[in-house]
C-alpha cells in the first residue's frame, strides 16, 4: 500500500484517509487540535444476487404493479439510463428490464434506450455498450439526447415554481418510460435517483437551467441528504415528471463506495425513490456532535477528476462553523476534466477573494455567459458561497500548478504539510472533524441551519 506522509506538529495523533485506489494519505493533528471524530459512511454488505433480488423488485415494486403488468398493451417505451458521469452499473440491470418488458408483450424494435445526458456531451457507441451492456444494444435502438434541439423536444407545461417543462420528444411519446439510476447523495436535490433522470437527464436547456436556479438562493445553495420532501428542487423535478403522459417506472439501485450494489428499489418513481433515499442516507449520511473549526475531508472515492473530486467540499460543508478552515484533499487522478477553468483571476487574499466571489455571487444569477452549461453556472454560484462562508484549502497535487489563482479558493497546495501548518496558523486551537471519505459521505447534525 502507497502512502504519502505529511508530519504536521507534535500532538501524536496520526490520521489516515483514502488517496486513490490503493494508497493512504498520512498525517499528525497538530497541538492543540482536538478531534471530535473520523467520519465514515456505514459498511453493509453487497448483495450476494443482484439477480434475484431485483427479479423480487420488479415483481414486487413499491406503488404500482409489476412491470410486465405495466408493459402490457404498451406500443412505445423508452429506457433512460443515467449517463457515464454517473456509477449506476446499468449493464446488470438491463437484460432483466428488458426481459420483463418482453414479458408484457412489447417487442424488441418498440423499445428505444436514451442517456440521460442533461447538458453533458454525447455518449459514443463503446460507453453505451459499457453502460447499458452491448448484448442490450444489440436487441434494442438507442440514440443520445440533445437538450438544445427545440425539433426533439415537446413543451409539457409549466411548474408552479415557474420551470418551462421541455422533454425528449421520444420519451414525451412513449407510452412506458422506464428509469435506470442510482440514489446517492446530491448537492442540490439532496439525492439523486428517481425522476431525476428526466430533469435533468432527458429536458431541454432552458427547463434544466430554471430547475437549476432554484438553488441560487443562500437559502437553498447546500441541500445536501435533506429530506425530498423539504427540498424544492428534488419537488420541482418531481412535478415536471408527472407531466408525462405515459407510466414511469424506476429501476435505481443504492451503491457502497466500491460501486458494490447493496439494495434494488423499482416501483413509483416516487414512492421507491424514498425507500431508496432512506437506504442511502443510512449509509452516507453521519451524525457528527457538532460543527467543527476544522474539516478535513478526502475526495474518495470520487478521485476520477475536480469534477468529482469538488463533491469532497460540497458535502461536508456544513460540517464546518461559518468562518471555519475546510481542508480538502483531491486525488484528481485524470486531472481538471472537463470542468472549464475560469479566465478571471481570483485575489489569493483571503478578504480580497471575498470580496470578489460575493460580487461574482450576485452577476451569475443573473448573467449566463455565452458557452457555460447550467451545472457550470451553478456549480460555480455553490463555490462562490462557500469560499464567502468558509476558508477552504485545497491539496490537489496533480493539478496544483493548473489551479492556482485560477478558482473561488483561497489557495491550492502540492504539499499537505504546508496546507496542515496553514491551517493550524489561522485555527492553533481548533474542534477538528475528519471525512475520509468525503467525495460520498456528508454530515447529519443535531440542528442543521443555513449557517
Amino acid at each position: 500500500m502507497k502512502e504519502d506522509r505529511a508530519a504536521a506538529g507534535s500532538s501524536g495523533v496520526r490520521e489516515r484517509i483514502p488517496w486513490g485506489a490503493d494508497g493512504v494519505l498520512e498525517f499528525e493533528l497538530p497541538g492543540g487540535w482536538n478531534l471530535l471524530g473520523s467520519m465514515r459512511p456505514a459498511s453493509p454488505s453487497a448483495l450476494a444476487d443482484v439477480e434475484t433480488e431485483l427479479e423480487r423488485a420488479l415483481v414486487q415494486p413499491t406503488g404500482c404493479g409489476p412491470l410486465a403488468e405495466l408493459a402490457r398493451g404498451k406500443r412505445k417505451v423508452a429506457i433512460v439510463v443515467d449517463d457515464i458521469s454517473r456509477p449506476t452499473p446499468a449493464y446488470r440491470l438491463m437484460g432483466k428490464v428488458l426481459e420483463h418488458l418482453a414479458g408484457g408483450g412489447v417487442k424488441a424494435d418498440s423499445v428505444t434506450l436514451i442517456p440521460g445526458l442533461g447538458v453533458h456531451r454525447p455518449m459514443t457507441r463503446e460507453e453505451m455498450e459499457a453502460k447499458a451492456g452491448k448484448a442490450n444494444l444489440e436487441t434494442a435502438r438507442w440514440e443520445n439526447h440533445d437538450s438544445r434541439d427545440g425539433e426533439k423536444l415537446v413543451f409539457l407545461g409549466r411548474t408552479r415554481r415557474g420551470t418551462r417543462v421541455y422533454v425528449n420528444r421520444t420519451v414525451a411519446e412513449s407510452d412506458l418510460v422506464v428509469l435506470v439510476g442510482t440514489i446517492e447523495p446530491h448537492v442540490h436535490a439532496g439525492f439523486g435517483g428517481g425522476y431525476k433522470n428526466i430533469l435533468p437527464g432527458v429536458s431541454g436547456v432552458v427547463t434544466i437551467s430554471r430547475n437549476h436556479a432554484i438553488c441560487a438562493h443562500p437559502r437553498y445553495f447546500s441541500m445536501i441528504g435533506t429530506e425530498p420532501e423539504k427540498n424544492p428542487m428534488r419537488l420541482d423535478i418531481e412535478e415536471a415528471g408527472r407531466m408525462l403522459k405515459g407510466t414511469v417506472f424506476i429501476v435505481n439501485t443504492v451503491l457502497d463506495q466500491g460501486g458494490g450494489i447493496v439494495a434494488v428499489v423499482a416501483g413509483d418513481p416516487v414512492a421507491a425513490h424514498r425507500r431508496g433515499v432512506k437506504a442511502a442516507a443510512g449509509m452516507y449520511g453521519v451524525r457528527v456532535p457538532r460543527r467543527a473549526d476544522v474539516v478535513i475531508t478526502g475526495s474518495s472515492p470520487m478521485d476520477l477528476d475536480l469534477r468529482q473530486g469538488g463533491k469532497a467540499i460540497a458535502n461536508t460543508l456544513f460540517a464546518a462553523k461559518p468562518g471555519g478552515v475546510i481542508i480538502a484533499a483531491m486525488k484528481c487522478e485524470e486531472g481538471i476534466g472537463s470542468v472549464r477553468i475560469p479566465k478571471f483571476m481570483i485575489p489569493s487574499n483571503p478578504l480580497a477573494a471575498k470580496l470578489v466571489a460575493k460580487l461574482l455571487c450576485l452577476a451569475v444569477t443573473r448573467i449566463a455567459p455565452p458557452g457555460i452549461s447550467p451545472e457550470e453556472r451553478f456549480a460555480a454560484y455553490f463555490l462562490f458561497r462557500a469560499v464567502l462562508r468558509n476558508r477552504i484549502l485545497l491539496y490537489a497535487p496533480s493539478i496544483c500548478d493548473e489551479l492556482k489563482g485560477k478558482i473561488p479558493i483561497a489557495k491550492v497546495y502540492g504539499d499537505f504539510e504546508e496546507v496542515i501548518r496553514e491551517a493550524h496558523g489561522i485555527r492553533p486551537r481548533a474542534d477538528v472533524l475528519i471525512f475520509p471519505s468525503g467525495g460520498v459521505t456528508y454530515p447529519v447534525l443535531p440542528e442543521r441551519s443555513a449557517g
